[in-house]
């Protein structure tokens, strides 16, 4: 499964779901088999499982704030997000299959347009980005290297979008542990980083519990301490009617 985080952009949290059996032309042999090899040490999938909810902490250490956050997602590509931050108060965002949206104190009710929007529905996919290959133009091994303090094959991607990222995945666990991308936000291109860590079962699958985002000498950190399954229905990814307005 896959879920998302969105505070400022989106960032993987966890995958388990589809083999990696579909073909794709510019993904090497070699690409093809660290990303097997990842989707085997997540575990198996539970198709019965159609939505995911995440919550726990979301803190800026340097900043010396911290407050609470939800994440919620289901298939095929629905995703929301809530943090409570004590001194800025309710951030929202979220896609709902068709329309991407954020909402704060500070910018107010926004719908995403362009390529905000493409970046939500690509990012949204609950299965997450390796279980279908085809989501990619290419996947090519760069080598070895270090990442967070682990020795990592080095996987250069570009997507269907044309997004290019550098992957990282764990040379004695398998495990994707972070990329780095370019992204676009309302402050032009900007590069970040992800760090995925702490990878523990959940619903019978690993699941990451410590999600790290890095962007513009800012630090994310998010901790989840529970994990649920099958708690979303029909109304969880509902715009807030101040988003709703917008649509024209």
């Amino acid at each position: 499964m896959h879920t998302l985080l969105r505070f400022a952009v989106l960032v993987a949290i966890a995958a388990t779901g589809l083999s990696a059996q579909e073909q794709s032309a510019g993904v090497t042999p070699e690409a093809r088999a660290i990303i097997e090899r990842h989707l085997e040490a997540l575990g198996p999938d539970n198709p019965s499982v159609t939505s995911m909810r995440a919550t726990g902490t979301l803190a800026m250490p340097a900043q010396g704030i911290s407050g609470t956050v939800e994440v919620i997602s289901a298939r095929p590509n629905k995703a929301l997000l809530k943090a409570q931050i004590p001194g800025i108060g309710a951030l929202e965002s979220g896609f709902d299959g068709e329309h991407g949206w954020s909402l704060d104190p500070i910018m107010g009710p926004a719908l995403l347009e362009g390529t905000a929007l493409d970046q939500a529905k690509f990012d949204a996919a609950f299965d997450g980005p390796f279980h279908d290959l085809s989501r990619f133009r290419s996947l090519i091994v760069a080598g070895t290297t270090s990442f967070d303090g682990k020795q990592v094959h080095q996987v250069d991607a570009v997507n269907i979008r044309g997004d290019k990222s550098t992957e990282y995945f764990d040379v004695e666990t398998g495990l994707h542990v972070g990329s780095v991308s370019t992204r676009d936000t309302p402050m032009g291109p900007v590069e970040v980083t992800g760090i995925i860590r702490d990878y523990r079962d959940a619903g019978g699958s690993l699941q990451a519990h410590e999600l790290v985002q890095q962007m513009m000498g800012v630090e994310q950190v998010m901790k989840i301490e529970r994990f649920e399954f099958n708690v979303a229905n029909a109304d969880t990814f509902a715009m807030p009617p101040a988003v709703k307005a917008l649509i024209k």
